[in-house]
Parts: structure tokens; C-alpha cells; sequence
């Protein structure tokens, strides 16, 4: 498989809307039932591991330096016809030692300067050197010390099976990297855009939200199978 039919596997998650609403309701609760939650759990703490636990943060330290926050700001014009700018943010994932990087072509659309934030919050002007709107993908350039670069590990995409754990690890707002998991819940589905449509497209019940698009999903041994999308279901 060539990197270019990769990097087409884009990943979305058509449960984002429901996700939100379960941690909202969740931990909106009454704060005497949020206090008893946090008693009743402190006595599991010190609990060994599960094989799972143990996988999902064995993965988070191993990767996440890779996964950095891009924070894109566009120009646009108010009814006075003034110009204002406008910042978005994603992530994404080094691919190599030389500070390529790859996220999806909707975070970086339009962008008049783009600003790449590593794991150690050093930010880094980025240029654009490849994008793919058909796919939503996007290669952007750092100029940054190689000892500073984590590359992430390609893995394959065309042996993949419906519910095998997979983990996505995204840096919103380039505090901290997020970890959720899930399954693969679907293949070969069909995601639309505004330039088109998707094929091949993996669907994944792991929570992906919009500042987390462009970041990598990965199998359960630390390898990049696609790029995650957030796609809102309506």
C-alpha cells in the first residue's frame, strides 16, 4: 500500500453530538453525587492495572509528543467592510524527522498564517507544502531541532477489522495532548465534504471533537491507521 492511498483513510465519528451530550449530562450532576462518585472510587485506586489501561498509557507516552496543536488565523471582512482575523485550531501528527506534518485540509483552509505548537509548547511558523481538499488532507513544514520531532509509526489500513480497539490522541489547544478510545465500529463508508466525497472511510465510536481533527487514530500497538475527522450528525 502506497502512502498516498494512506493517508486517503480519513476517519470521522458520527456519534460526536451524542459523545457531548453524555460527559455533559454526566458531570453536570448534583455536586453531593459528583462527591460520592469521588469517595467511592478513591478505594480502587491502588487497584493493579487492567491489560487495557496498561496498553492506553503505554501508547499516550510513547506517541503523544508526536501529536501537536496548529492553530490557523484567516482574514475576513465585518458589514463595514473591516478586516478582522479569525483563529481555528486542530492538530496534527509529525511524520518525519524533517517537520513534516500531516493534518486535515478543513483546519488549515484558508489559512493566512498557520502556527505549529510542539509537545514542550514551543510554537513554530508553518507553510503549507501539500494538500488534498478531494481527501481533507494537508502537509504542512516546521523548521525546529530534530531532537525536538517525535515521528509517529505508519501502519497498515487494509487489514483492519470491525471492533478493534483503536485510540485517538488529539492537542486542541496546545495545553496538553487528549487520549479517548473506542472501536472501529465501520469500513468502507462514504463521508461527504465540501469538495466531494470520501470512500474508503473508517467510522470510529472513539470521541473526536472539532480541536482534535487532524490528529492520528492508532491500532493497539502505537501505529498511525488514519487521520481523525470530527463530523458533527445531524
Amino acid at each position: 500500500m502506497s502512502k498516498r492511498d494512506f493517508w486517503k483513510i480519513v476517519l470521522f465519528s458520527s456519534f460526536i453530538s451524542a459523545g457531548v451530550v453524555f460527559f455533559f449530562l454526566r458531570w453536570s450532576s448534583p455536586p453531593s453525587t459528583q462527591a460520592e462518585f469521588a469517595q467511592s472510587s478513591g478505594a480502587t485506586l491502588d487497584t493493579p492495572l487492567t491489560e487495557d489501561e496498561s496498553i492506553n498509557i503505554r501508547i499516550y507516552e510513547s506517541r503523544s509528543r508526536g501529536v501537536v496543536n496548529i492553530t490557523s488565523t484567516t482574514l475576513e471582512y465585518t458589514w463595514f467592510l473591516e478586516v478582522v482575523p479569525r483563529q481555528g485550531v486542530g492538530s496534527g501528527v509529525v511524520i518525519d524527522k524533517k517537520g513534516h506534518i500531516v493534518t486535515n485540509y478543513h483546519v488549515i483552509r484558508d489559512a493566512e498564517r498557520l502556527e505549529v505548537t510542539l509537545y514542550d509548547k514551543e510554537t513554530y511558523e508553518a507553510k503549507r507544502v501539500g494538500i488534498d481538499p478531494i481527501n481533507d488532507i494537508a502537509v504542512l513544514k516546521i523548521d525546529c531541532p530534530e531532537e525536538k520531532l517525535y515521528p509517529a509509526l505508519l501502519g497498515r489500513s487494509d487489514d483492519l477489522k470491525v471492533g478493534q480497539k483503536v485510540l485517538a490522541i488529539g492537542n486542541p489547544f496546545g495545553l496538553a495532548q487528549t487520549l479517548t478510545t473506542g472501536i472501529i465500529s465501520s469500513l468502507q463508508r462514504t463521508l461527504r465534504t465540501d469538495f466531494g466525497l470520501i470512500d474508503d472511510v473508517i467510522q470510529t465510536d472513539a470521541a473526536i471533537n472539532p480541536g482534535n481533527s487532524g490528529g492520528p487514530l492508532l491500532n493497539r500497538r502505537g501505529e498511525v491507521i488514519g487521520i481523525n475527522t470530527a463530523i458533527f450528525s445531524r
